[in-house]
Parts: structure tokens; sequence; C-alpha cells
């Protein structure tokens, strides 16, 4: 049995409240990587991915969701027959002023998830 790569899910609710489901191969390395729309295999937006065998982070643009709803993540990665992971939820992401030294080193736009 073949031993597909690493995929990763991400489901939410766009800024019309539509539902919206994003998949991206997962590279075994940092990279800019596209993530589709799961319907259509149509591009949405090229993310920074930054990973290694022991951790990862993803930025997206915050312009893909809904503030006001959860996303859910989910990294699919099947080894023979079983799914070993589940769905993880993040919460609505809360609006927080950036303090003034940081607003020249955040990008506009984007949100990270770790």
């Amino acid at each position: 049995m073949r031993m597909s790569e690493p995929t990763l899910l991400v489901l939410g609710r766009d800024e019309a409240g539509t539902l919206r489901c994003l998949t991206m191969r997962v590279s075994p390395r940092s990279s800019r990587v596209e993530m589709l729309d799961s319907a259509s295999l149509d591009c949405v937006a090229e993310v920074k991915y930054y990973g290694n065998a022991f951790a990862d982070q993803l930025t997206i643009p915050v312009s893909i969701f809904s503030p006001a709803s959860a996303i859910f993540v989910k990294l699919e990665r099947r080894s023979w027959f079983f799914d070993e992971a589940g769905w993880l939820e993040l919460p609505p992401a809360e609006s927080q002023p950036i303090a003034e030294p940081q607003r020249d080193e955040a990008e506009a736009g984007m949100v990270t998830i770790r």
C-alpha cells in the first residue's frame, strides 16, 4: 500500500457565511504553498508554511475566512488504513491592537496557525 503525502484540510466560513474548505500539500520543509479550494481545485491563496518533523506554522491571509467564525484544521496523514488525527478547532480571532514597535514587523492581513 502506497503512503500518500500529508494534506492539511482547513474548514471555515467566509465573510458571507458560506462554508469554505481548503486543502494544501504539506511540504517537508519551509516554503510558500498554494492553498486550493477543495471543490474547484482553484488556487485561493499562496500561504507561508514553516515546518519540519517536529513543529509547523502556517500563515494565511485573514480575508479567506470570517473572523467571527471558528476555523477547523486537520492534518490528513494516513498510514496504512487508519487516519491518525482528528479535527482541531481554532476559536474566532479576537481583534487586538498591535503595539507600536511591532506594527512595522506585522504583515497586514495575515494570521498565523501554530
